[in-house]
């Protein structure tokens, strides 16, 4: 099938507004043939999208997929969300920050959790979709007055996880800044309210990766990411004249100059992670400023900000003064 036939299709659908189950079959077989398909076709999936009343379940898998795969998998470097995807994206499926439908909802949240590596602002963005709906009763998750704003619900918890675990869960649980201003955001607002018991145990530890968690291993940058592939392609390297310069010595090069034994890599890397660790555990004074800016300490704290602080008590050995204080006073 070739790309004029795909964009035929698309023109068609476009016009039409509606996308039944064989429309996403037939759109299947024209994205993942031969079509050669791209952002362009991405954007137009994207402007259906919008334009429809009503969303089979076929069209909404369909969509997530398509953009996920032409945007994660097919743009170089693939499986990276550079901060240039990253834009791309926010601007086709939000307007003034706020995410229309459940649809791009999903197409969000689908290209977080298959990219190897994403701007931290992006996860940010999707968490904040979650927050307007909690807060305020906005964006789509509150779309036809399905959820009450004022409290979290175990739905909401859940995505609330999937986002805070996409593209990480290998490394376990690892949260940015801008995230954990979301959370807390969220727990402010809903403190005395009738949250899922499960919210206290993903705001602790979400807060808790956020101030403690080592820094997991980070795949390289988009320019790094690209060189590498481009070595990986190079025709032009020459596997047996490296050796060759590699053994022209003998057994040298593995000792160095002055015959140092080589590093055990694994033992490096054990160091390196024994370190991390240590290092993680320790609360600086710009961590603690942070959080005791965002805390609201004029009034009692939620029970998610009471177990937070029982979790730094015993598991954050060392942690500036105030913070201390703070922790031994009211901590849950």
């Amino acid at each position: 099938m070739s790309h004029a036939e795909l964009t035929a299709e698309l023109a068609r659908l476009t016009a039409a507004r509606r996308v039944t189950p064989d429309d996403v079959r037939r759109l299947r077989g024209l994205v993942y043939g031969d079509a050669e398909a791209s952002l362009t076709e991405a954007a137009t999936l994207l402007a259906i999208d919008a334009g429809l009343s009503e969303r089979c379940r076929p069209w909404t898998d369909f969509l997530a997929e398509a953009v996920t795969d032409l945007l994660v998998r097919q743009e170089m470097p693939a499986g990276y969300v550079t901060q240039e995807k990253a834009d791309w994206l926010v601007d086709h499926i939000s307007v003034d920050g706020v995410v229309q439908q459940d649809s791009e909802l999903h197409v969000l949240v689908h290209v977080l959790e298959a990219a190897d590596e994403a701007p931290a602002e992006l996860a940010a963005f999707a968490l904040r979709q979650v927050a307007a709906a909690v807060i305020h009763g906005s964006g789509p998750l509150a779309c036809g007055g399905r959820l009450e704003p004022g409290h979290v619900t175990a739905d909401e918890v859940a995505l609330i996880r999937r986002i805070l675990y996409a593209g990480g869960s290998e490394h376990g649980l690892s949260v940015s800044r801008a995230e954990a201003e979301v959370l807390l955001a969220i727990d402010a607002a809903t403190a005395e309210a009738d949250n899922d018991p499960a919210w206290t145990t993903l705001f602790s530890n979400g807060l808790a990766a956020a101030l403690m968690a080592p820094r997991a291993f980070t795949p390289p940058p988009r320019a790094e990411a690209l060189r590498q592939e481009g070595w990986l392609a190079d025709t032009s390297v020459n596997p047996g004249r490296f050796l060759g310069r590699a053994f022209g010595g003998g057994l040298s090069f593995l000792t160095g100059r002055r015959g140092a034994a080589l590093e055990d890599p694994f033992e490096v890397r054990a160091a390196e992670m024994t370190r991390a660790r240590a290092e993680a555990e320790v609360i600086t004074e710009a961590e603690a400023d942070w959080l005791l800016e965002q805390l609201p300490l004029d009034r009692p704290l939620s029970p998610a900000a009471e177990a937070l602080l029982a979790r730094l008590k015993a598991e954050a050995p060392v942690m500036p003064e105030r913070l201390h204080r703070l922790v031994n006073a009211r901590a849950a």
